[in-house]
């Protein structure tokens, strides 16, 4: 059933391809930022949820 509505559709089988360029194109750049970003900023990021705030935020004031 979903093959026939999906084969009526025009242009349909560009669809694929262009959702496997937008893969490759995002997963690139996520692996180049990966590598590419310094190794403190990584220690930094892994602290924040550990890290207690400075100067907590007061009610009524």
């Amino acid at each position: 059933m979903f093959k026939d509505v999906l084969a009526s559709i025009a242009g349909i089988d560009v669809v694929p391809i262009v959702l496997l360029c937008l893969f490759v194109v995002f997963f690139s750049l996520m692996i180049a930022y990966v590598l590419k970003i310094d190794k403190n900023a990584i220690k930094r990021y892994a602290e924040l949820p550990f890290e207690k705030p400075v100067s907590p935020l007061k009610r009524g004031e």
